[in-house]
């Protein structure tokens, strides 16, 4: 006699995903932000300098770092300083959007799929370490540390893949190479947005 244990994909509840109450801030760069990373430039160009010698925000010193002039630097400034905050509220709004879906999510995760991340989560923190010269000694005393410390993030990603999977299939969304994010792009454009 043969038997077989199986888990199954879980019946997944979702309601009420579109419609998801979002907040956001206008996005701007005020000129104290990029006279600080100015003077952050002009710290870091000051050490190359022949002892002495002082750096002079001018358009010789952006002629030094590729600019036609310093207007030109305090432009390409304020765009990478803009471009990094949209990315932070970006990933806050995606952040917010999917813990608002997973709180109103329904399931039992299966323990299997869970398992499996977490064996790609350690493995992947394993790597990183080593990368960053940790004996290997050391990393293998630190895999149960390691397993305690990523086991929550492994049970978030898999319930947040298998809910977003879900709501794919429910809105036909069939990018299967992206399909995370076009479910979250989807989610996002059904949003309730506010500004704080």
């Amino acid at each position: 006699f043969f038997r077989a244990v199986v888990e199954i994909k879980p019946q997944i509840e979702i309601k009420d995903y579109k419609n998801i109450k979002l907040k956001y801030k206008k996005i701007a760069v005020g000129p104290q932000e990029i006279d600080k990373s100015l003077d952050s430039l002009k710290e870091t160009h000051k050490a190359c300098l022949p002892v002495g010698k002082v750096a002079i925000l001018d358009d010789k010193f952006a002629k030094g770092l590729g600019y036609k002039t310093l207007a030109d630097l305090r432009s390409s400034i304020e765009r990478r300083l803009l471009t990094q905050k949209e990315d932070e509220v970006r990933r806050q709004l995606q952040e917010d959007l999917l813990k608002q879906i997973l709180d109103k999510a329904r399931f039992r995760v299966p323990s299997s799929l869970i398992a499996q991340r977490l064996e790609e989560l350690v493995k992947d923190a394993k790597v990183q370490l080593a990368l960053r010269q940790v004996p290997r000694e050391q990393i293998v005393s630190h895999d149960e540390k390691l397993r305690k410390e990523l086991s929550p993030e492994a049970e978030t990603q898999v319930k947040t893949f298998l809910v977003l999977e879900e709501i794919a299939k429910r809105e036909n969304i069939t990018d299967a190479e992206h399909l995370t994010q076009r479910t979250i792009e989807f989610l996002l454009s059904e949003a309730n947005w506010m500004e704080e």
